[in-house]
């Protein structure tokens, strides 16, 4: 059909074809039935496409549903319940927390003393220390159940140090020498695999 065409069309810098001549193009025609079986064919090829498509978009809802599903089985601890069977001798998080509030005190007591000590106001009695609050523990019985040597703990306690609690977009600081790594939306290749600086 594409040289027929080429034959009968006329022009130099744009070719077109009047449609007396694009009348005399001979087209293959195939019998009735043979039409017939192709257009079934078409068809079936659609409703496999629609079929596909309907599958597809199941998928992104399943995976929401599946990351869902091991966000909390790695809270309850599902995730690590063949290391810590192997592992029993590890520091159960109670240990942890008691570690964990009494740097957050002395952190709190050491920039409680520097703004004391700014403003002239440092005396030798120590009540000051008194206005500490310590982050209240939950109680347990409120929350699901944890393994035996975990325990729930409120972010402000497990924080680090000073950093404040925020939601959104963090720009990063100067690269620190053994610092904590961390990955960028552009770190990562089209394929998922992160992309290592030099």
């Amino acid at each position: 059909m594409r040289s027929q065409i080429a034959e009968r069309s006329v022009g130099v810098a744009q070719k077109k074809l009047s449609l007396e001549r694009f009348r005399h193009i001979q087209v293959p025609l195939a019998p009735l039935a043979e039409q017939r079986r192709i257009a079934d064919k078409l068809e079936a090829l659609a409703a496999h496409n629609r079929r596909a498509k309907e599958s597809l978009d199941a998928v992104p809802p399943l995976l929401d549903k599946l990351r869902q599903s091991i966000l909390a089985a790695a809270f309850r601890g599902d995730l690590t319940a063949d290391w810590r069977a192997k592992n029993p001798d590890v520091e159960p998080a109670d240990k942890l927390l008691a570690r964990v509030g009494d740097n957050h005190r002395s952190e709190w007591e050491q920039g409680e003393r520097a703004k004391l000590i700014t403003k002239g106001r440092l005396t030798s009695d120590n009540r000051w220390r008194d206005k500490y609050e310590a982050p209240s523990l939950p109680a347990d019985a409120t929350l699901d159940e944890l393994p035996a040597t975990w325990r729930w703990a409120p972010l402000d306690l497990v924080r680090a140090g000073d950093a404040a609690m925020v939601y959104g977009s963090i720009l990063p600081g100067e690269d620190v020498p053994g610092g904590v790594p961390y990955v960028r939306p552009v770190d990562i290749d089209s394929s998922g695999k992160i992309k290592q600086a030099n």
